[in-house]
């Protein structure tokens, strides 16, 4: 059985969002930021491995089905956290304020 090669090439932004830890709540350093962004690569390698090793018709183990369900999830959660509180800072979630 021979191996695959698979060549990934990470990006260092997408320039959607403004991901610099000064504008992160809670944000300690830019060391915690490096790290996570490291995972992050890590992840993407990840995902790249298992689309090209799944296939439509396969039927995986519910076990795998259950953890690629919540990684998909927790990301979701983290994205729109990130994008929604960077949307607040350009003041974009603003509700009109009623004048009566």
């Amino acid at each position: 059985m021979s191996k695959k090669r698979i060549n990934i090439k990470i990006k260092e932004s997408c320039g959607c969002v403004d991901l610099k830890p000064s504008s992160m709540p809670n944000a300690h350093n830019q060391e915690e930021a490096r790290m996570h962004r490291t995972t992050l690569a890590h992840l993407m390698a990840d995902v790249k491995v298992l689309l090209d090793l799944i296939d439509d018709g396969d039927d995986l183990p519910e076990w795998l089905e259950t953890k690629i369900t919540k990684a998909g999830d927790y990301m979701s959660s983290a994205a729109r956290y990130i994008a929604g509180n960077t949307a607040r800072e350009m003041g974009q979630l603003e509700e009109a304020k009623n004048k009566y």
